[in-house]
């Protein structure tokens, strides 16, 4: 296994996909890292297995997703990267998460009325056996229907919730802006607003804002 591919069952095994990983090197991924990595590893179209787990834990905790944490990553993606994103949030939105329309609605806009076609995809005789991916197509990839894996692939929610501080938090707070910054001051992750910003790609007011408030709670003993 690559070094690369390794660090993403890293980062998927610490959000509840059961990868056989030793618990000392489970870490506290955050999902957009974890789903951007993905798309950004150049695995798909030729290797789906990892977007099959992906798409399998997205359908399951979509809700403890930061949507517009997770769009401030699109203006740093390839026009490919950037359709991959929009077709798997296109798959979301048919869901019920309206929140995800906002990302389908920068990929379209990004691409204009003219939407590019890729070259990657798969061919023609495996679409015929298995069906094309609408979702895909509809952002200029042309491949064979990409699925979800086997729910058995998922640890149990409660152990996912208690061991990952970002979702822990999220499911407390919602998933907003306080949560992660609650969750970057606690893990120690930043050490002070500035770091915080670049780490949660926000506003250094937003930023300084939050750091702020938590700060003040972490010395009156609330968190």
């Amino acid at each position: 296994m690559s070094k690369e591919k390794d660090s993403l069952c890293n980062k998927w095994a610490s959000l509840g996909v059961a990868f056989n990983i030793g618990e000392g090197q489970y870490l506290n991924t955050n999902p957009e890292q974890a789903i951007i990595d993905t798309i950004k590893s150049g695995e798909f179209p030729n290797d789906k297995k990892m977007f099959g787990l992906m798409l399998l834990w997205i359908f399951e905790y979509h809700d403890l997703i930061h949507v517009e944490r997770l769009k401030s990553y699109t203006k740093k993606l390839s026009p490919f990267e950037l359709a991959l994103l929009a077709a798997i949030s296109k798959k979301i939105l048919a869901k019920g998460d309206f929140r995800f329309k906002t990302i389908v609605n920068e990929a379209k806009k990004a691409f204009g009325k003219n939407p590019p076609h890729f070259k990657e995809g798969d061919d023609d005789l495996f679409i015929s056996r298995k069906g094309v991916d609408e979702d895909f197509v509809e952002f200029g990839i042309r491949v064979a229907k990409v699925k979800e894996d086997d729910l058995k692939k998922l640890l149990k929610r409660d152990h996912i919730l208690k061991n990952n501080v970002w979702l822990k938090n999220r499911l407390i707070f919602g998933s907003n802006l306080r949560a992660d910054f609650i969750t970057v001051f606690t893990l120690g992750l930043a050490e002070n607003a500035y770091q915080a910003a670049r780490i949660l790609n926000c506003s250094l007011n937003a930023s300084y804002r939050n750091w702020r408030d938590i700060a003040e709670a972490r010395g009156l003993g609330i968190i």
